[in-house]
């Protein structure tokens, strides 16, 4: 070991190209007496081997790939391996190989031999970082996929590499990229495997990583295998993952240790995400707004979609009242010089229909005096399905609108029981000196009677015993509202 060891240091030192050669042509068979122990406890031997690599790297990079290889394999089928032992000795690869050279040889090694020593990647996986460890489990699944038509051969070394590595974070890296390959060949049940359960112990470990760290570049490091998991996470049902995440975040913020700068900075680029989630409609307003603490657009970005690229949805307009309270005035403003165009207005109505917020409620409040008659009623129409109504605004129609718009309002009164009282003041006890306002009351008593608005019944009994002949009209229309209501 000693000699092969100054062999390779005279070679390179020498640049003798005959001894390079046979050094080359014999690597594997040099390595066959050489074990683990050997490169754990000599240190002339790990630096030795690796100035020789590097020196191949820059003046012979085919006879590096070769070396590489044999020297990856070698160690890999060592019978004196042990995943723990020692492991730190080994570091000296990754002087020699960057992680992209380490990731091709692994694949290499996948795709060509079908007694593929699964400890490779147990080994080298140790040697690498996290973002390294995901380029290394995408690229080994990708290379699968390209080199066979998901064959036994394939079934089985997937199910070896996902059955290999010890519990780890780094294990779950591989079974969330291996797992979903096994998905992907629709045989994951069959081998006994949840790519389901894979999926979500993956992200309950990045979770708990985030948890745990505390040095802004690991927290930056394991925010950049979040994100890609928030975005996925939003186009699926169980959005436990996202609510998680943001909550630990505001947690560790809260803190207020010497980490704050970057947490913040990592939870404006979530927020992001969610807010371009919610743009393109991917997730539900109501079930995510309340994390995002900040809009990463200006107000003019949403009043530009909205009132000029004409995209309308519950999403970009809850967005805008969320994030810009105090510019709702613009808002209202582009939705006067917009009234003439019916059926952009009817978009937007179209969008808060079924949306049983205050925001909606407002929008149609104040696109109300700026329509039809014939989208009145179409947003009265919606309004009777909120919970809570601005009383004041239905009051008003009720004693200024035209008949037909009237009837409509009473749809949302009679299902407001605390709308009912007042309106059936507001509509009943209208001043009437001489009878100048006996055409609206009588209006107005058939509408109650109409929709038999039991409220007003006190009202109407007085009404009913009138003695003054020029409201003798008021007097029939009231007992006839009380047969109704009876």
């Amino acid at each position: 070991k000693d000699i092969w060891a100054y062999l390779l240091t005279r070679a390179v030192k020498d640049k003798n190209e005959a001894q390079i050669k046979e050094i080359v042509e014999n690597f594997d068979v040099a390595l066959e007496k050489i074990t683990i122990a050997d490169f754990s406890e000599n240190e002339n031997l790990r630096t030795s081997i690796s100035k020789f690599l590097s020196f191949l790297k820059t003046q012979e990079k085919q006879n590096f790939d070769k070396c590489a290889k044999v020297l990856i394999r070698a160690i890999s089928n060592s019978k004196t391996y042990s995943g723990k032992d020692k492991i730190k000795q080994l570091a000296f690869l990754t002087d020699s190989l960057t992680a992209q050279e380490i990731t091709e040889i692994l694949c290499e090694e996948v795709a060509s031999q079908d007694a593929f020593n699964v400890r490779s990647i147990e080994l080298f996986s140790s040697l690498l970082d996290r973002s390294q460890n995901e380029s290394v489990a995408s690229a080994i699944s990708q290379r699968i996929k390209q080199g066979s038509k998901y064959n036994t051969v394939t079934i089985k070394k997937t199910k070896e590499l996902l059955d290999s590595l010890e519990e780890s974070s780094v294990k779950m890296i591989y079974h969330y990229a291996l797992g979903a390959l096994l998905s992907d060949m629709g045989l994951a049940g069959s081998l006994s495997f949840d790519a389901e359960q894979m999926k979500n112990n993956y992200r309950t470990m990045l979770l708990n990583l985030f948890a745990e760290e505390k040095i802004t570049s690991g927290l930056l490091q394991i925010s950049e295998s979040i994100y890609p998991e928030l975005e996925k996470v939003l186009g699926e049902t169980d959005r436990e993952f996202v609510y998680s995440f943001f909550k630990l975040l505001e947690k560790k913020i809260s803190r207020g240790n010497g980490a704050r700068n970057v947490l913040e900075e990592i939870k404006a680029k979530a927020d992001k995400k969610l807010e371009e989630a919610l743009l393109l409609q991917k997730v539900d307003f109501d079930s995510v707004i309340g994390f995002i603490s900040a809009s990463a657009f200006d107000k003019n970005f949403y009043l530009n979609k909205i009132f000029i690229e004409k995209e309308v949805s519950y999403n970009i307009l809850g967005l805008y009242f969320h994030f810009f309270p105090r510019d709702t005035g613009e808002f209202y403003r582009e939705i006067r010089l917009n009234s003439s165009d019916i059926n952009f207005i009817r978009k937007i109505i179209e969008n808060l229909k079924d949306k049983n917020t205050k925001v909606a409620c407002d929008i149609l409040e104040n696109i109300f005096y700026t329509t039809s008659s014939f989208l009145k009623m179409e947003i009265l129409n919606i309004m009777q399905g909120f919970s809570s109504v601005n009383e004041n605004f239905i009051i008003a129609i009720l004693l200024g609108e035209a008949l037909s718009v009237k009837r409509q309002a009473m749809g949302v009164v009679l299902k407001n029981k605390a709308l009912r009282d007042k309106a059936a003041n507001a509509l009943l006890s209208i001043p009437n000196s001489f009878g100048v306002k006996n055409k609206l009351l009588n209006e107005n008593i058939n509408m109650v009677g109409e929709f038999r608005l039991a409220e007003a019944r006190p009202l109407l009994e007085k009404l009913a015993k009138l003695k003054v002949f020029w409201k003798k009209s008021l007097k029939d229309a009231a007992k006839k509202a009380l047969d109704r209501l009876t």
